[in-house]
């Protein structure tokens, strides 16, 4: 077990850091950002630019809990959706209580630390990135340092594994979420990244009001179906798996065919448990053949390139629903879901056209 108390990060001279007054707007954009009542720029704390945080907002329309009852998210991620659906459900005074999930322990103990300690994670994440706010390859490996230990050597000073984690992640990340690494940085933007990075710290403080009372634990998805099992009608569960066909090197984890038919076959013990279930993941024939007898969806997703162009990527996904949501149809239509058939007869009329024009 190691204990730190001094960051790699500070073993070096502080040149590139910000000056005393940069330091006091910073003070003042995270506590103007902390009491602000205006709506939060974005879904989730993690998800910034991902696409189940562009998505979050139009998803949760189609959650379906009952009152007072257990929404589980299996691969909670950034959690966008049930931090949209949470919010949505206090406004309307409904009563939910939110069971997050995830095979990732960093992942998770961030999510703990935000909720726990918000205070010390923001005071650890200032400590380790201010100092070098002009060098943000240092933090990023430095950031990277930290967790590489924790992985190795279980690090006991739970909040620097969380600040490292929100450093690695949103700050130093090669999509630059703060734009700390953004070619071309010129003085007269930095008011601008120091505006956007104080004001996504303020907001930490107002995440963390929001997941009060949410149970975090680092689980597998296999145990997260038998929990919302055992709650039958009281539990909702979202599950967002890794995509068929993606490695380690994107999720963590590999989640190949045999984990899709595993997921498929616990999709069905819930439904007949009386869970009412969500799947987001690829769209393949397969995967539309696997949760056949089901409501099916395609829809397009939006993610953000990490090319040096900025473009935005599009992708296709299935939403997989075991119950009917109220006003379902109204909803996806609306977002432009097509029904899996209406996928099926387009692609059809498409092939039989080019058909007719090379006859």
């Amino acid at each position: 077990m190691t204990s730190t108390n001094e960051s790699p990060l500070m073993a070096g001279g502080v040149a590139d850091g910000l000056s005393a007054t940069d330091r006091i707007i910073i003070e003042a954009n995270i506590d103007h950002a902390q009491r602000s009542l205006r709506p939060m720029a974005h879904p989730s704390p993690l998800n910034h630019s991902g696409g189940k945080g562009r998505s979050a907002a139009n998803l949760m329309k189609v959650v379906s809990v009952p009152p007072g009852g257990v929404y589980l998210d299996a691969n909670c991620g950034g959690c966008s959706i049930p931090l949209a659906f949470a919010q949505a459900a206090a406004e309307s005074g409904k009563v939910v209580y939110f069971r997050m999930r995830d095979i990732n322990s960093q992942l998770i103990n961030f999510w703990c630390c935000l909720r726990d300690a918000p205070d010390g994670l923001v005071a650890e994440v200032r400590r380790l990135v201010e100092p070098y706010w002009r060098n943000p390859d240092r933090m990023f490996i430095d950031a990277t340092k930290i967790l590489e230990t924790n992985r190795r050597d279980f690090v006991d000073d739970k909040v620097l594994v969380a600040a490292a984690y929100y450093i690695h992640s949103q700050i130093c990340h090669p999509m630059a979420q703060f734009k700390l690494a953004a070619g071309g940085r010129s003085k007269d933007k930095t008011g601008w990244f120091l505006h956007s990075y104080a004001v996504r710290l303020g907001q930490l403080f107002r995440w963390s009001a929001v997941i009060q009372g949410w149970d975090f634990r680092v689980q597998d998805f296999r145990q997260t179906f038998q929990e919302a099992i055992s709650l039958g009608g009281r539990a909702f569960l979202l599950t967002d798996p890794p995509y068929e066909g993606t490695g380690k090197s994107s999720y963590g984890v590999d989640f190949g065919a045999d984990d899709h038919d595993q997921l498929a076959a616990l999709v069905r013990l819930a439904h007949d448990g009386g869970v009412r279930v969500m799947v987001t993941l690829n769209w393949s024939e397969q995967n539309g053949s696997r949760y056949e007898g089901f409501l099916r969806f395609f829809r397009l997703q939006d993610w953000p390139s990490r090319g040096s162009d900025r473009k935005e990527r599009q992708g296709q996904e299935l939403v997989i629903l075991t119950y009917d949501a109220p006003h379902l149809e109204f909803f996806r239509r609306q977002m432009g879901w097509l029904t899996v058939d209406e996928v099926r007869a387009q692609r059809n009329t498409n092939d039989n056209a080019v058909l007719e024009s090379v006859a």
